[in-house]
């Protein structure tokens, strides 16, 4: 998911002012709970990233969070014991004691889920739409190193993402099928050494260049 320059007017506005925006369909997520307001909001945001031309990444975006809204929901009908509408009588577990599941423990659990899928939704406007070098400009001119770490941080991600299809990708030639688990976790490894060896070298490259002993040149 990055950002990618289009002819529409949130691309064209200030970085600042276009995330400040999404931030503020960020924080509406996060601070009601009524499930008309949480699900006009997610239509918000997808139309907000149609008219972005970025629809489809958005959309992309909230079938990702559809997954993880089940399990929230799921988690939250096993563990909260309020609500008088039984809908499921379970066993009884030691730690947990009898496991009932009520219809309002799914009905907040849906809410909590239909949270989190306008927030991936929300993010995912966010980071297609508002491009991060020049946000981080404006993040520099409050405080350089902060904007140098984040700057960095942004930047080395896609890099680590691409080493780890490249490792993934020989592995699949070498074998002629899918990594299995163990596969995987090789190359996890292997893309974590990575990172620790691309830290290590940005930051030889910043004390060479003196950052951090008075001001970088």
């Amino acid at each position: 998911m990055t950002h990618r320059r289009h002819a529409t007017p949130l691309h064209a506005a200030r970085a600042g002012i276009a995330a400040l925006w999404c931030l503020v369909l960020v924080a509406v997520a996060l601070s009601f709970e009524h499930p008309l307001l949480l699900a006009a909001l997610l239509a918000i945001v997808l139309a907000a990233g149609a008219a972005a031309q970025v629809g489809r990444t958005v959309a992309r975006a909230a079938l990702w969070a559809v997954p993880f809204a089940v399990v929230i929901i799921a988690v939250n009908a096993l563990v909260v014991r309020d609500g008088v509408t039984v809908v499921f009588r379970g066993g009884t577990v030691p730690p947990l004691g009898r496991l009932d599941v009520t219809a309002e423990a799914i009905a907040y659990g849906g809410v909590l889920g239909l949270r989190a899928i306008a927030l991936f939704a929300a993010a995912a406007l966010l980071a297609a739409t508002v491009d991060p070098d020049e946000l981080l400009r404006a993040l520099r001119r409050g405080s350089l190193r902060t904007g140098v770490t984040a700057a960095l941080a942004t930047h080395l991600i896609p890099v680590l993402a691409r080493d780890a299809r490249r490792l993934a990708d020989a592995q699949r030639a070498l074998t002629g099928a899918p990594p299995a688990p163990a596969a995987r976790l090789g190359v996890l490894r292997a893309v974590t050494a990575g990172a620790l060896d691309r830290a290590t070298d940005v930051a030889a490259t910043l004390e060479v260049r003196g950052f951090g002993f008075g001001r970088p040149r």
